[in-house]
């Protein structure tokens, strides 16, 4: 095949019809015989024939051929590089459209990958898995939330979540997602086929490509079975108190009728021995009826809130603590504006200062000095109750605030502590949905910091 270099199509059909037109010009005037003028005129045309066919007539064919043939676009079946220049330009886009399809292709396997992952892990999920547009119409769920909520598939997609499950909560939880735009959680009840079920929602607002929101993703767990032991165990911690607190009763009774008749000194020893130990088990026993009334008031919403100045709840929890705060020669510096007002039920917030103020006097040194401060920052209260006490080690901060859990076995019992103390305080803090962290240095000292939203 004939080649010649890059060149215009114009370009190369000017330049075969001049080199025509200049062999007839040739053969008619230095050529007289007419069969060699033929002949001549012949080999030109055949000449330039062969130039066309092979430069444009063969890669316009090639083009078409490939076009057909090529119809899943194959980037393997490229064009070559043609010497017409027009021609190098289709070849040229058109291969680089097959790489692009290539690329794509590349993209589109890792997308479907994605998926399919995607897809096998919201599968494998044991929590029910809900999405939902604005209107609440069903975009997405997994087969766990077809099992909880004993829907079908694909009649469900595209249905409102509301119609197929009617639960105000729900409702309230959606709009809470799509307003806030931030994480949530909520407990819902539902009854479903004549059985109530206890149903944990956590979900947050879903959002599009421009950070607007399109709807809402909600996982749900079933915590109905968790829901019930937690009961039993209410109960059971209640009842068992309950019994336990009239046979202790009688025992301190018994006890100081019979410290009042014993003179012998090895005798009263014991006496007192059974009596502090009494009191002991008495004190445990008060603290478990406590925590169990909180934790039952708590979630039936049967606590009484009323709006009470903060600086007064204080200044009755120092005063519970008067004696210690005596005894121990403690100082207690307390700065809080009067202004500040909580809707709280003082009783319970009270009972909650109480035991952090006792804590703090007793595992701090005689003579120190303990610092209440109580600020309104924005739309919050925080309260700060720090002493100048023994501190605590920051491998005890997970568990401070669990039952019966004690930094030191014996600094608690010579405390007097039952372990139950700073359970209780989180209950009642998160009653009245505050927050409370702790931060302490051995040897330095312990703050516990309470926070409070003025918006719940």
């Amino acid at each position: 095949m004939l080649k010649l270099k890059s060149i215009s199509s114009k370009l190369l059909l000017f330049a075969v019809f001049f080199l025509l037109f200049s062999f007839i010009i040739i053969s008619f005037l230095f050529i007289e015989s007419n069969d060699l003028k033929i002949l001549v005129l012949s080999l030109s045309l055949l000449f330039s024939f062969i130039i066309i066919y092979n430069q444009i007539i063969i890669p316009f064919s090639d083009i078409s051929i490939n076009f057909l043939k090529n119809d899943n676009l194959d980037s393997s079946r490229k064009l070559p590089i043609y010497n017409i220049s027009e021609l190098q330009n289709i070849s040229k886009s058109y291969n680089k459209l097959l790489d692009q399809i290539d690329s794509f292709d590349s993209e589109l396997k890792d997308l479907k990958n994605i998926k399919n992952e995607y897809n096998a892990i919201i599968s494998s999920m044991f929590e029910a898995l809900v999405v939902i547009d604005l209107d609440g119409n069903i975009i997405m769920l997994n087969d766990s939330a077809c099992d909880l909520f004993s829907l079908k598939k694909n009649n469900s997609i595209g249905e409102s979540i509301f119609g197929l499950i009617r639960n105000s909560e729900l409702i309230e939880f959606f709009e809470l997602l799509i307003t806030k735009n931030a994480l949530g959680q909520t407990d819902i009840n539902l009854i479903q086929n004549d059985h109530e079920k206890r149903i944990d929602a956590r979900g947050s607002a879903l959002l599009d490509s421009e950070g607007l929101i399109m709807g809402a993703v909600i996982v749900f767990t079933d915590i109905t079975r968790i829901h019930q032991l937690e009961n039993i165990r209410k109960e059971f911690v209640s009842n068992v108190s309950h019994e336990l607190k009239t046979p202790i009763t009688s025992i301190k009774g018994y006890v100081e009728t019979l410290n009042n008749v014993v003179s012998d000194v090895e005798h009263k020893s014991f006496l007192n021995i059974i009596e502090n130990n009494t009191n002991r088990l008495n004190t445990i026993i008060d603290d478990l009826l406590l925590l169990s009334r909180v934790e039952e008031n708590k979630n039936k919403n049967k606590i009484k809130f009323i709006d009470c100045q903060f600086s007064k709840v204080i200044e009755d929890s120092i005063s519970d603590c008067e004696k210690m705060i005596l005894d121990n020669q403690i100082k207690i510096k307390v700065k809080c504006d009067p202004n500040i007002i909580l809707k709280q039920n003082p009783r319970l917030m009270q009972e909650a200062l109480l035991n952090l103020i006792s804590n703090s006097i007793k595992y701090s040194d005689v003579g120190s000095t303990i610092f209440i401060d109580c600020n309104l920052n924005g739309k919050k209260i925080e309260l700060t109750i720090k002493d100048e006490g023994i501190g605590i080690d920051k491998k005890h901060f997970d568990r401070l605030f669990e039952r019966f859990y004690r930094v030191s076995e014996s600094r608690a019992r010579d405390k007097g502590g039952t372990g139950l103390g700073l359970a209780i305080v989180k209950h009642i803090v998160e009653m009245h949905s505050g927050e409370i962290y702790v931060d302490s240095i051995v040897d330095i000292g312990t703050t516990f910091t309470i926070v409070f939203s003025l918006d719940s």
